[in-house]
């Protein structure tokens, strides 16, 4: 409903605001360039950006730091989905699995390997253990990890070339739709949220307890009242 659409498109601005807050610009400018490299609409951006910029302040980036690592993240996402011909929303969010140390969701974004491959081709590269990076250093590397295996096998450029794709015009298609429900129901979202808040303080005003006991004393007279008839019809 465009009350709905309305609703999500400001929780989704909202999040997208928190997340960037300490971000300069706040990651407008990131996200602006995404879309223009990808021909992505930013509205299908924000909420993975979000999820994955939070995901890497949680380990314990600085904000612009995260900043930098969300927008490797998502340049990986829009060409994997383009080459493995996955949507950006599932590709986004099984690369955040893939950083957060869950290999086998590599498998969704054309990255086979595990902990050990992975170990060994940090200790090749630059000596030393992955397991005594920091968490944000250790998302650096699988960042690096990813971008490598899609340079080997071609993704790297196909968010560029298939930008004007079916999967990805029937994507911006679909997210034009709820912008436009969404903002015709910003409209009315704050008369309706009025409305359901008086609503709700009402609902609970009301005295159940009295509600259910004068239905039950209804129903007890109507016993009284019509049982007798009834009764006489049935021995009829």
């Amino acid at each position: 409903s465009m009350v709905e659409s309305a609703a999500n498109a400001e929780a989704v601005n909202a999040q997208f605001s928190n997340t960037y807050r300490d971000v300069s610009g706040g990651g407008i400018d990131d996200l602006n360039k995404l879309a223009d490299t990808y021909n992505i609409l930013p509205e299908r951006l924000k909420p993975a950006m979000s999820a994955v910029q939070g995901f890497f302040l949680g380990s314990g980036s600085d904000a612009e730091t995260a900043a930098n690592q969300t927008e490797k993240a998502m340049n990986l996402a829009a060409n994997g989905a383009a080459y493995y011909d996955k949507s950006l929303e599932d590709t986004s969010g099984s690369l955040k699995s893939f950083l957060m140390g869950n290999y086998e969701a590599g498998d969704a974004i054309g990255v086979s390997t595990n902990a050990t491959k992975i170990a060994e081709g940090y200790n090749a590269a630059y000596g030393g253990s992955f397991d005594d990076l920091t968490e944000s250093q250790k998302s650096d590397y699988l960042l690096e990890y990813v971008e490598g295996v899609y340079a080997a096998n071609g993704a790297m450029s196909a968010g560029v070339d298939e930008a004007d794709s079916w999967g990805n015009v029937i994507g911006n298609a679909k997210a034009t739709w709820e912008n436009f429900t969404a903002t015709l129901g910003t409209a009315i979202l704050p008369t309706v949220t009025e409305w359901i808040q008086s609503l709700s303080e009402w609902l609970g005003k009301v005295d159940v307890d009295a509600i259910i006991a004068g239905f039950q004393n209804f129903g007890s007279y109507l016993a009284d009242v019509f049982g007798p008839t009834i009764d006489t019809v049935k021995g009829i």
